[in-house]
């Protein structure tokens, strides 16, 4: 559904924000299916699995995993480090 949002809205996403388990798969799949659209984006998996497995899918996916419950200030600290990285033409 974030793919079909964006494209209606004609916008490109900043950053991608994502829990772990969807209903119709992974937010991991989710993820890839975005990057292959938008390209790069940086991505936070939020989940409550706390299973090595999940952490290497993560990690091989590029990208930053936080888990239930939130800490917002976590959260605060990776979206400020994912505003730094964008490049400043942006």
């Amino acid at each position: 559904g974030a793919l079909e949002a964006a494209r209606a809205a004609k916008l490109r996403p900043d950053f991608i924000l994502v829990d772990y388990h969807l209903d119709g798969g992974h937010g991991i799949e989710a993820v890839t299916r975005l990057r292959r659209t938008f390209g790069a984006l940086p991505a936070v998996l939020i989940t409550a699995d706390r299973t090595r497995k999940v952490r290497d899918a993560a990690r091989e996916a590029d990208m930053d995993l936080l888990n239930k419950p939130l800490k917002p200030a976590a959260l605060r600290a990776l979206l400020a480090r994912g505003r730094l990285a964008r490049p400043a033409a942006e």
